[in-house]
């Protein structure tokens, strides 16, 4: 059991999470040097150890072994390290002038606004440049999260991700860190021709459902979007412990990776079809967006089809290591969010105590509700300090809600796809899919 469980992959997840989060708290990186200098010199000191023992236990395999294992401890040490020194650097805002005297700033729009309830939205911009009193341009860098005003939302919203800005108004520290509340905002270039088109297909999906009183909670599941979702609704999914069934992640990937292979799987076999959903998962992830948890589930999907497709075995606490290292090392500011630590944590504990809870289960409770049970379970137990350390609170009623409550979503998420397929072919056909969803929305609130 051990040898299947303590594999290279999981020990430089483990090295890579030691780094990242154990030296967040004493570590602060302004120039990259102390990374190199960092990572090196634990390679160097883990492979000049490792060296001398083995030649005091030559021929022992276990020793061998245990010598790979602390090797790829060590690497993953240095991805962690640095990985952390890049989130530093990212997050770190430059203003060229004192954030006292900057009216305005230049970059591009790193993300898609969020909308708020009282209309204003948000979003992360992506520094070039800075404008000060009496004209003054200088140029800046690092990413600031950007406040605008109700009136800018939809023009911004409009050109979308990879526009070009400039934002007049004032820098303020928040809990959160230097933020910047805008008084206006204009568009100064567009984006490119791909991130235009994606826009411009978000836009339309989202009028498509936003006559339906249901519509909100459709672009919940599907897009991320939640500037729709009634307040009421998402506050009874908060109350209940379930807020995560409404942020993007591994279940909602798993819906439509599971609807792909079932069309795909015997008109094109099962490598054409894992290839073919690898592509699927791709354009999807990109028309919503790198969200971090979505991003975990998606590097997993794409790491499980290439096994598939090469006919190798794909242990899943393996393809959630490796999904780890991956995504940390492409977009090191992630690691530092909660839906990336919380979205791994929870599928470590389904992984690895699941099983268990299943187990003393079986037979104690019927296996529809024995199965969810154990892996809630598993879920609850991984994030329960993070939650009380963030939050202040847990709720473990959301383990019981959740299994009345994530097979109506799931339910309700495949009637949304549907109707988005069926609507504008057969309309009657689209009615009736409509009624079907309003049904299952008033059981849902």
């Amino acid at each position: 059991m051990q040898e299947k469980i303590i594999t290279p992959a999981l020990c430089a997840a483990l090295g890579a999470a030691a780094s990242y989060y154990g030296l967040s708290p004493v570590l602060s990186f302004s120039k990259p040097l102390p990374v190199i200098g960092g990572a090196g010199f634990v390679l160097i000191a883990a492979i000049s150890f490792l060296r001398v023992v083995s030649r005091l236990y030559r021929g022992s395999y276990a020793l061998t072994r245990w010598h790979l294992l602390a090797l790829f401890f060590a690497a993953g040490f240095a991805l962690g390290l640095g990985s952390l020194g890049a989130a530093r650097r990212a997050a770190a805002v430059h203003a060229g002038l004192t954030p006292e005297r900057v009216t305005g700033i230049s970059g591009t729009l790193l993300d898609d606004p969020r909308t708020s309830a009282d209309g204003r939205g948000n979003a992360l911009v992506k520094l070039s440049e800075s404008a000060g009193e009496g004209g003054a341009r200088v140029s800046a860098r690092g990413t600031v999260r950007v406040f605008f005003p109700a009136e800018a939302v939809p023009r911004v919203k409009e050109f979308g991700r990879g526009s070009r800005l400039f934002v007049e108004g004032r820098y303020i520290q928040s809990p959160r860190g230097i933020l910047f509340r805008a008084s206006s905002a204009h568009i100064t270039a567009p984006p490119g021709a791909f991130e235009a088109r994606r826009s411009s297909a978000r836009l339309a999906i989202t009028g498509f459902f936003s006559e339906a009183k249901w519509g909100g909670l459709s672009l919940a599941l599907l897009l991320g979007i939640k500037d729709k979702l009634d307040s009421s609704l998402a506050a009874q999914y908060r109350d209940a412990g379930c807020s995560y069934i409404l942020a993007l992640s591994g279940m909602h990937l798993a819906i439509v990776s599971s609807i792909i292979a079932f069309l795909l799987r015997k008109p094109l076999g099962k490598k054409a079809a894992a290839a073919a959903g690898a592509l699927f998962i791709v354009l999807y992830i990109l028309l919503v967006g790198p969200q971090p948890s979505l991003l975990r589930a998606g590097i997993s999907y794409l790491i499980g089809a290439a096994a598939v497709v090469f006919t190798q075995k794909a242990a899943p606490l393996q393809l959630l290591a490796l999904s780890f290292l991956v995504q940390l090392g492409i977009d090191p500011a992630s690691g530092g969010t909660v839906s990336f630590m919380l979205s791994y944590l929870a599928l470590a504990g389904i992984l690895l105590a699941g099983g268990p809870f299943a187990a003393v289960l079986r037979g104690r409770l019927p296996a529809p509700l024995a199965g969810p049970l154990a892996a809630s379970l598993g879920a609850f137990l991984a994030t329960l300090a993070l939650c009380a350390a963030l939050f202040g609170s847990v709720r473990p009623v959301g383990i019981a809600a959740g299994l009345v409550m994530v097979p109506l979503t799931t339910v309700f998420m495949i009637g949304s796809m549907l109707y988005l397929v069926v609507q504008p072919l057969a309309p009657p056909l689209g009615a009736l899919a409509g009624q079907a969803l309003s049904l299952l929305y008033r059981a849902l609130s």
